[in-house]
């Protein structure tokens, strides 16, 4: 595979605010084995590594993430209405263990958090009281001085399937079973996408 190292040199002070372009500098090399490849995954600051292999996918390494863009995906099918409880009513009729991830943006807090956890049966609703609710430590909004400064103990699945809003821009749900099957929680046309 190809192997393509950006790095972006900021301008000086006295360049900020000008029209000129940051420098980038790029180095490209070809990988032959994973050992090798290994070695390469280290970066720098504002440094993006670019994996492009010989077929159609590109693999973007940097520091917040990854970035897949390609063709693997074969198939896209719809199924249900986007509700937690259907979601998860649909996902736990497939292949266990499951990954499930959770992104939480305009609900809860002022930045985004993704929270994952495994569902090891179709026993979602303690999953999520257990393991995912605590993770969460998000105050229950009875007053705005309360839900800025005090927690509170008495999450529980209800409350947490009324507060969590799909279709709020930044929220989903994802899910990735034992049979190689990707579940999403779609807010925008809501339903569930299957791939």
């Amino acid at each position: 595979m190809r192997l393509v190292r950006k790095r972006t040199m900021k301008g000086t002070r006295k360049h900020r605010f000008s029209f000129e372009r940051q420098e980038e500098h790029v180095t490209t090399k070809t990988i032959k084995n994973r050992e090798s490849l290994e070695s390469e995954l280290t970066l720098s600051s504002n440094e993006i590594i670019v994996l492009q292999g010989e077929k159609d996918w590109i693999l973007s390494y940097y520091e917040d993430g990854l970035t897949l863009q390609g063709k693997q995906v074969s198939r896209v099918g719809t199924k249900g209405i986007a509700h937690i409880e259907d979601f998860f009513e649909y996902v736990t009729t497939g292949a266990f263990p499951i990954e499930v991830s959770f992104g939480l943006d305009g609900t809860f807090g002022p930045r985004e958090n993704v929270y994952r956890f495994t569902l090891p049966d179709a026993d979602w609703k303690t999953l999520i009281e257990d393991e995912l609710l605590p993770q969460l430590q998000i105050p229950k909004a009875k007053n705005v001085w309360q839900s800025l400064f005090f927690p509170t103990n008495n999450q529980t699945i209800e409350w947490f399937t009324s507060e969590f809003h799909p279709n709020i821009l930044g929220n989903f749900a994802f899910a990735h079973d034992a049979h190689d099957t990707y579940y999403f929680l779609d807010h925008v046309n809501g339903d569930i996408k299957v791939f």
